[in-house]
């Protein structure tokens, strides 16, 4: 189920499981709806039965389900880890899936309190979760919001009580369950920290699936900047690269000429998508397409067939899209109901979807009386 709807509850129980392997430098490989394992050959995704996949990322062929309704959040040598609310709660647990045993619960935290305001789904809330894994387990990050979504319009004092915001962390241990609160203020930031000049240095704006930024990009000892110079009847996109952690430039390189140029990075932060946003009749037989840069060379990696969707993952040999699914009708936003959707493989070398797994459908809620 979505980060937009409700969930159903979970057993409160711990179950006693030998130790997990210790990675203290996991991080996320997100996809577009889900996680994926640090060698992009296993990714996991909430199902359209409202449990988990566990997919071949080759070929899409599913390894094993769950039936627990639950989110993944970061996967382990051997451990998948993911959050279930508690019912009638306003609370959350992780849990621990053995993903060499069709993801059997092997442990099931204490649970990490949010605000009494806060919620999973209806109008006017939303909440997301986000986990790394460090020496002593896994940290989990949360933020929850909330703000008006009555019918007629708010006076602005309404408006204003009704926006709400909290952030939390706990680190919790994978071998016992037991939770630590954090301030998430003094969580130090992972990677190289960018030198105080280049924080200043604000790039041409592209879109991560969620919302603008201008910020440079950083991967591995580089850091770049977006450039895209020009009218938009005719644009030329470059990143200018620095080498860090001392901040010298070392040289720009020239990704691509086109017009109404639209960037947008991808989920890992590691690789930048630009399509010419205009319609596929205006523009060169082929053109209608996305290119895709390495960020940390400025390589062009592939050019796919566009396809429009939020979020884009770059892993292995594919690039994952969530798109409407084929064939399956849905009803548009603000109508109620359920619209289908799919984890999309484009294979970048030919261009070609290699294959798509049905996920969990958009839930879109029926218009305010």
């Amino acid at each position: 189920m979505s980060y937009a709807t409700a969930f159903l509850g979970v057993a409160c129980v711990l179950v006693a499981a030998p130790a997990p392997e210790k990675d203290n430098n996991a991080r996320p490989v997100p996809l577009p709806i889900g996680v994926a394992d640090a060698a992009g050959k296993v990714g996991y995704v909430p199902n359209d039965k409202a449990g988990i996949d566990a997919i071949d990322l080759a070929n899409g062929e599913t390894l094993w389900q769950t039936k627990e309704s639950t989110q993944p959040l970061l996967a382990l040598e051997k451990r998948l880890v993911v959050w279930v609310p508690v019912k009638d709660k306003h609370e959350i647990r992780l849990v621990v899936l053995d993903t060499t045993d069709k993801g059997k619960k092997v442990v099931e935290s204490d649970p990490i309190a949010l605000p009494d305001w806060s919620d999973f789904g209806g109008y006017g809330h939303s909440f997301t979760a986000r986990a790394n894994a460090d020496k002593d387990g896994v940290v989990v990050t949360w933020e929850a919001r909330a703000w008006y979504a009555g019918g007629a319009r708010p006076t602005p004092e309404i408006e204003q009580a009704a926006r709400k915001e909290g952030k939390g962390a706990a680190r919790v241990n994978l071998e016992t369950g037991k939770v630590e609160t954090l301030d998430p203020k003094k969580l130090s930031e992972s990677g190289p920290k960018l030198p105080e000049a280049l924080e200043k240095i604000k790039g041409h704006q592209y879109w991560t699936g969620s919302d603008w930024k201008t910020t440079a990009f950083v991967v591995g000892d580089r850091a770049s900047v977006l450039e895209i110079e020009g009218k938009e009847n005719q644009q030329t996109a470059a990143l200018k690269i620095y080498e860090l952690p001392g901040g010298k430039e070392k040289e720009t390189v020239k990704l691509m000429e086109g017009k109404s140029l639209w960037p947008q990075v991808s989920l890992d932060g590691r690789h930048l998508l630009i399509h010419q946003a205009l319609v596929k009749e205006q523009l060169p037989e082929g053109d209608y397409a996305w290119w895709v840069f390495d960020l940390s060379n400025g390589k062009q990696m592939a050019k796919l067939p566009y396809l429009q969707g939020g979020g884009v993952s770059v892993v292995g040999d594919h690039a994952f899209f969530l798109v409407a699914q084929q064939g399956k009708p849905g009803r548009g936003p603000g109508f109620g109901g359920n619209q289908p959707r799919a984890l999309q493989a484009v294979n970048l070398k030919t261009g070609k979807v290699d294959w798509e797994h049905a996920v969990e459908p958009l839930v879109n809620l029926p218009p305010l009386p």
